[in-house]
This record gives structure tokens, C-alpha cells and sequence, in this order.
């Protein structure tokens, strides 16, 4: 519908379609996100909370930013002098983030580029138990709500052997 512009009306504005200005076919226009809190893991930050991410960034800026609360977990708290070695490096500042943990493994069973890589077994296994109630149920007890902290976690999945093979190898292409 040409030179038209639609609105679907219900419990708020869900979306709103209209007509490109540059091409003429039909856009359909959806509302910024607004998440409540961002939960974001990062190779460093200083005691400030001064965020440094090496390798590809995704949309980290974007996510904190639009976030009305920000935690950070990093493989690292470094010292301020370290942050400000390589500033280029900083992707979140100070006055964006509302917390700081230290956390190795954080990523996990992600990768972060430069310390380790995915854990394909266990992202495999993760959706194979996802696929009825039951499975999935046992898995967050397993992984998830059963584990006394992050310590425990990285025993149930295998530290310290597996994560070691995990660990990145940059001249081979491994993260």
C-alpha cells in the first residue's frame, strides 16, 4: 500500500510500517530496546570499571548503552596504568558501568577472543538437553541453579583439563 503508513495498535505501539523515503518499499519500523541491565564479559577493567575487549566487539558499545544498569565480568581486573597502555582498547568507560567482577571463564561455554574457545561439546549438549522440559529442567540444576558459585560451575564442566585444551591458539586460528 503505497503512500500509506500502518500502525498496529494494542497494548502500545509494537510497530509501525511505512513507506521508505529512499527506496519506496515498505519498512517496518520497531521500537528501540531499552534492557534493564547488560551483562557483559571483557578480557580487562580497572578498579573504575574502565572496560577493555580485545578482538571483534559486537555490540558491546551499543548494549551498554542503551542498558539502564551495566555489570561487567572480566577475565581480569588490571590497574589503571594498564588501561592506559592501550586506550584504543577501552570499549566501555568508567562512567557507563555499575559493577565489576572478576570472573575467568566468564564467557564460558562462549568464546573470548584470544583466551579460549568455544566449548562445542557442551553447547551441544546444552541444546540437545533443551529440546523437551524435563532435560532441560535437570541440565539448569546441573549447570545453572545447582552450582554452589562460578568455582563449581567450571569443576562440573571439566577444569581443569578441558578448559586447558579450550585455551586460545592464536597461530593455529583457535579464537
Amino acid at each position: 500500500m503505497r503512500g500509506h503508513a500502518h500502525t498496529w495498535l494494542g497494548e502500545g505501539k509494537k510497530f509501525h510500517k511505512m513507506d521508505c523515503p529512499f527506496t519506496g518499499e515498505m519498512v517496518v519500523l520497531l521500537p528501540a530496546l531499552r534492557p534493564d541491565v547488560a551483562i557483559i564479559h571483557a578480557h580487562y577493567a580497572d578498579e573504575d570499571g574502565n572496560v577493555q575487549m580485545l578482538g571483534p566487539t559486537a555490540l558491546t558499545d551499543e548494549q551498554s548503552r542503551a542498558s539502564s544498569k551495566v555489570v561487567v565480568t572480566v577475565e581480569k581486573i588490571v590497574s589503571k596504568r594498564f588501561i592506559e597502555r592501550r586506550p584504543e582498547l577501552t570499549v566501555i568507560p568508567s562512567f557507563i558501568v555499575d559493577a565489576i567482577v572478576e570472573l575467568l571463564y566468564g564467557a564460558h561455554p562462549t568464546a573470548l577472543f584470544g583466551c579460549y574457545d568455544y566449548d562445542l561439546d557442551h553447547l551441544k549438549y546444552a541444546i540437545e538437553q533443551s529440546r523437551d522440559e524435563e532435560s532441560f529442567r535437570r541440565y539448569l540444576e546441573d549447570f545453572v541453579c545447582g552450582t554452589a558459585n562460578h568455582a563449581d560451575y567450571l569443576k562440573r564442566i571439566g577444569r581443569p583439563k578441558k578448559l586447558r585444551r579450550l585455551r586460545a591458539n592464536l597461530r593455529f586460528g583457535r579464537s
